[in-house]
């Protein structure tokens, strides 16, 4: 079988709470982490937790956005250079 690497990168307080909790389990934090992370994906998969895109979606979907702020937020997306308009970088 092959395995992934996984990068998180928690704030220190979330770390905190995590090597508590896994030192509370009496495991390490990799092996906490990953079977917090399984059990979630189980219970997302079988429908039995709301994953957070769908919370997500339907905070998006609750009301219509003003148009200051959707303005506001295209104005800032086109002052951002995409990368292929980007001028190149020397290696």
């Amino acid at each position: 079988m092959r395995t992934v690497a996984i990068t998180l990168r928690p704030s220190p307080t979330q770390r905190d709470l995590l090597a508590r909790a896994a030192e509370a389990a009496a495991v390490d934090l990799g092996a906490f982490v990953l079977t917090a992370a399984v059990a979630r994906a189980h219970a997302v998969v079988s429908g039995n937790v709301a994953s957070a895109s769908e919370s997500v979606l339907d905070g998006a979907l609750a009301g219509p956005v003003s148009n200051a702020t959707a303005n506001a937020g295209l104005k800032r997306l086109q002052r951002v250079t995409p990368p292929w308009r980007a001028p190149a970088r020397d290696v």
